[in-house]
């Protein structure tokens, strides 16, 4: 993606510990032992979920749409 956006994105999650970031060119030598690394600490993944779900905007479709419809009118 230009400027790496993905990149950028991925690295403000971890900076708030709701993700792990692997880049491709490590995804062959890093990935397998990561995730076995994960599935084998519970409280990780539950840290990192939890830290997620408080960045998320569960009802953002509706938001959008609501907004959507604003514009509309």
């Amino acid at each position: 993606v230009a400027e790496d956006h993905q990149t950028r994105n991925a690295e403000s999650l971890v900076a708030k510990n709701a993700a792990l970031l692997i880049r491709d060119r490590d995804a062959v030598l890093r990935l397998e032992n990561e995730v076995l690394t994960l599935l084998s600490n519970p409280g990780e993944i539950e840290r990192i979920g939890m830290a997620a779900h408080r960045l998320s905007t569960p009802d953002a479709g509706d938001k959008i749409v609501e907004q959507l419809f604003r514009i509309q009118k």
